[in-house]
């Protein structure tokens, strides 16, 4: 038995004694996948319960190849709740599933302002998350949790008289900082919903639940989704718009998404994207999916997204005068106009609205072949379009909706309302170039003119409105199919809620905008969508902004609170953690709790070629992987012909001859070391076990001089480094596996020999103890026979199998046809095959 000691490099500060080290590893540990330990009880060093080992020939230096399960997904590891005060008994705070980071980590949590677990009001519960590992090799990490509960998707009825919302937030994850649902859509029975950071959560039951397409691991999108369509063909294609990165598409149901370089490449921004219903190309009524791009560009598909058309679109207004302006601003190159919003007639489905950046809205009702200005009240210009003004007297069009009414002489009209934006000038009640008025416009004769629809809207300070979100028909007075004066419509605001107005010429609250009747139910005031259900007009979905959704309970996944803006799959930081509170009340500003986390410090790789007199393997390790720093102490593949060596190094880590599981691609989740020294006809013992320091996350790695521990590699380890971990598991923590190099000869005999010779008594490198000697490099159909100088034939053997192999090694256990050994001497033996090969060769025997 030899005892490794494999302390760090270089001398680094004061020794820990082993003992005091051993004191504090666990004696325990659980099945697969399950609960890590709680770092207080110590980290349980396991095994890898399955070594498997193969001869690969086809390498460019041929070797043994290793592969085992990944330690990580066994329980190899343990965290635990620290420094808590009174977290745990008052608001049942508890950590969940298995901590899978490579660093020892203390992950600090602080409460700054305090709150209450899963608020039915707008608040901001907030915990801060940092890292505290010392080991500069980490990345820091850190996060923001929302606690409150007042935020996600509402299912609101608007029947009247029985107004009501309920929230529908199962599925959409808790780990956000704040959940922001921005837009919805719906294709067939699946309805998306896009919200920042996933960037898509999608239902299949009328938004009761929802559940993320995405891989949970997924890097999502750190930009706000500013609008979602699915397509009307194919429920599996969605498109979002991403703030400032252009269009996004999936054709997996959400499960993957790419950018659309060739509508938006880079710099190019979506100003619109919609869905409405009108008449196509070919004279039929069916869906079309306008996309509006900034630069004054415009396009159309009818198959569902998946080709678009472009449209000419106007040019913005000007005077013929030079240089050439429009509305007091030069316009050499007269630009298109940009596209903010798209409308359809309930009445015409050949007439589309367009509403556009500073020029109100245009109409079309020839397919996009001409354009017709219904500016008028929306751009002014000092009163007269052609007259040059100030630009803060032009409107831009951010939201627009078309509903129809019977006129005076009973015929049907469109009603357009706008949500329309225009900058604060000098001498309104503020000059702040941010600020801007936004104003909703009506117009009941088709855009020919407009006024303000703002009675009894809120405002937000300043004299200036509250900002739309969303607007929609209002499905308890608004049908298309049966026109009539009892219309109306409902408002998102971005601050204070759902709001409803009747614009018929009779009804409660005529023309005067007032709160939703369930207003009460929806707790959260900042609304960012509103989409009415296909299947029940009357149930409208609402998304809101800048909240929560936790619930008490709630499991937070903290992989992926960490990388909750992180646009690189290659960087994810796995953390495998889950913490809950399992008790609503109310956190204090300053309350904080710990996680400590804690995993085995590397991998260590064993082979023996013989044993000691107790059948005990004599260990020598051949690999070391520090999985925080791994050291490559040659920059070649381990299987290259030749090793270049990096000068100083640790050559015995041989970090270069291990293969991670994200890269062996031959099974998730197993590890790969390949040893190339290696020899046909010997027999090796090998083992794999982790191995550890302690707990590192609080020592800085120049300070760290301690003896490591690992865990059993044979049923009877005596190595006084693995001594306490001899009965986890059951007396199955350990690999020891025993393979034979056994290789065919390639046609011919010529590269025959025996093994040992001489054979030796206590020299034995095998698991026969000296007792057995190996004709090597022989074919697959070779034979043996055994002779005394004298020329007697002591014994013929076969090829024989060994591991399931019948190759290239003969086995001769030396003894004669009646099974007594040999006595000492110099024997001939002869290698034959049936291709008419012979070898003559003599070995000598010492007893």
């Amino acid at each position: 038995m030899t005892t490794v000691s494999n302390r760090r490099d270089r001398s680094r500060g004061p020794r820990v004694a082993r003992a005091i080290l051993l004191g504090i590893l666990a004696l325990a540990v659980q099945g697969a996948r399950a609960q890590s330990f709680d770092c207080d009880e110590g980290l349980p060093l396991v095994s890898p319960d399955t070594l498997t080992v193969s001869f690969d020939a086809t390498a460019p230096k041929p070797g043994n190849r290793l592969r085992w399960p990944d330690v990580l997904l066994e329980g190899g590891t343990c965290v635990g709740v620290r420094a808590a005060g009174d977290l745990v008994a008052r608001m049942g705070l508890r950590v969940l599933g298995t901590y899978e980071n490579l660093f020892d980590r203390d992950l600090d949590f602080r409460i700054p302002d305090g709150g209450v677990i899963g608020s039915s009001t707008v608040e901001d519960v907030n915990v801060d998350l940092d890292s505290s590992p010392r080991n500069p090799s980490a990345r820091s990490l850190g996060a923001r949790l929302n606690l409150s509960g007042a935020g996600g998707v509402y299912v609101a009825q608007v029947i009247a008289g029985a107004e009501s919302a309920v929230q529908r937030n199962q599925g959409i994850p808790e780990h956000l900082p704040a959940v922001n649902v921005t837009g919805f859509s719906s294709s067939g029975n699946t309805i998306y919903a896009a919200v920042t950071f996933l960037p898509v959560v999608r239902s299949d039951d009328g938004g009761q639940t929802w559940f993320e397409p995405a891989p949970k691991l997924t890097p999502p999108f750190t930009s706000r989704p500013d609008v979602i369509v699915a397509s009307p063909v194919d429920p599996e294609r969605v498109m979002i718009a991403v703030r400032g990165q252009g269009l996004w598409v999936s054709t997996d149901g959400g499960k993957t998404f790419a950018r659309d370089t060739v509508l938006t490449p880079e710099g190019t921004n979506v100003t619109v994207l919609d869905r409405v219903t009108m008449r196509l190309d070919d004279g039929t009524i069916g869906e079309r999916i306008y996309l509006g791009l900034s630069g004054g560009r415009l396009l159309y598909s009818d198959d569902g997204g998946v080709v678009f058309d472009e449209v000419t679109l106007p040019v913005r207004p000007f005077v013929d005068s030079e240089p050439r302006v429009f509305c007091g601003t030069p316009d050499p190159q007269s630009t298109p106009v940009t596209v903010k919003a798209v409308a359809v007639s309930p009445n015409d489905p050949s007439r589309l609205y367009i509403g556009v950046e500073q020029f109100g809205v245009y109409m079309t009702e020839d397919n996009h072949a001409t354009w017709t200005p219904r500016n008028t009240e929306l751009i002014r210009c000092n009163g007269d379009i052609s007259t040059p003004s100030a630009a803060g007297a032009t409107r831009t069009v951010l939201r627009l909706l078309a509903l129809t009414r019977l006129d005076s002489g009973g015929s049907p009209t469109d009603v357009l309302l706008a949500w329309t934006e225009t900058p604060v000038t000098a001498g309104t009640p503020t000059s702040d170039p941010t600020w801007f008025d936004a104003t909703l416009m009506l117009s009941a004769d088709g855009g020919l003119s407009w006024t303000p629809q703002t009675e009894g809207f809120p405002t937000r300070g300043a004299g200036l409105f509250a900002s739309i979100n969303a607007l929609v028909p209002d499905p308890r007075s608004y049908d298309p199919a049966n026109p009539s004066n009892e219309l109306g419509v409902l408002a998102g605001t971005s601050t204070d809620g759902l709001w409803q107005l009747n614009l018929g010429d009779t009804g409660p609250a005529r023309g005067v905008w007032v709160p939703y009747d369930g207003s009460a139910d929806l707790r959260n005031p900042k609304i960012g969508a509103l989409m009415a259900l296909p299947s029940d007009p009357e149930t409208i979905l609402v998304g809101t902004l800048s909240s929560g959704v936790y619930e008490p309970g709630d499991e937070i996944d903290l992989t992926r609170a960490v990388n909750a803006t992180s646009t690189d799959a290659t960087k994810v930081e796995r953390l495998g953690v889950s913490v809950a509170f399992d008790q609503a009340g109310t956190l204090s500003g300053g309350e904080q709790f710990t996680l400590r986390g804690q995993v085995f410090q590397a991998y260590a790789v064993w082979r023996a070629r013989t044993t000691d007199s107790l059948g005990e393997p004599l260990w020598q390790m051949i690999g070391l992987y520090d999985l925080t720093n791994p050291e490559f102490c040659s920059p070649d593949a381990c299987d290259a012909p030749a090793l270049s060596q990096i000068v100083g190094c640790f050559a015995d880590k041989r970090a270069n001859c291990f293969t991670p599981p994200s890269e062996a691609g031959s099974g998730d989740g197993w590890w790969e070391f390949f040893d190339r020294e290696v020899q046909n006809g010997f027999s090796y013992w090998y083992a794999v076990s982790t191995l550890d320091y302690g707990f590192t996350g609080d020592v800085q790695p120049e300070n760290l001089d301690r003896d490591f521990v690992f865990s059993p590699r044979s049923p009877q380890e005596s190595d006084p480094a693995a001594l306490p971990f001899t009965s986890l598991r059951a007396g199955a923590n350990y690999n020891t596996t025993l393979f034979e190099v056994n290789v065919e000869a390639a046609g011919d005999l010529s590269r025959v020999f025996a093994v040992p010779n001489p054979l030796v008594r206590r020299a034995g490198f095998d698991a026969e103890g000296a007792s057995s000697v190996r004709i090597v490099n022989v074919t697959a159909s070779s034979r043996v026979q055994i002779y005394s100088l004298a020329g007697d034939l002591i014994r013929e053997l076969e090829n024989v199998i060994f591991n399931g192999q019948e190759r290239g090694n003969i086995k001769w256990d030396t003894r004669n046809g009646e099974g007594e050994l040999v006595a000492s001497g110099v024997y001939i033996y002869r290698v034959t095959d049936d291709d008419g090969n012979e070898v003559v060769d003599r070995l000598t025997i010492i007893r």
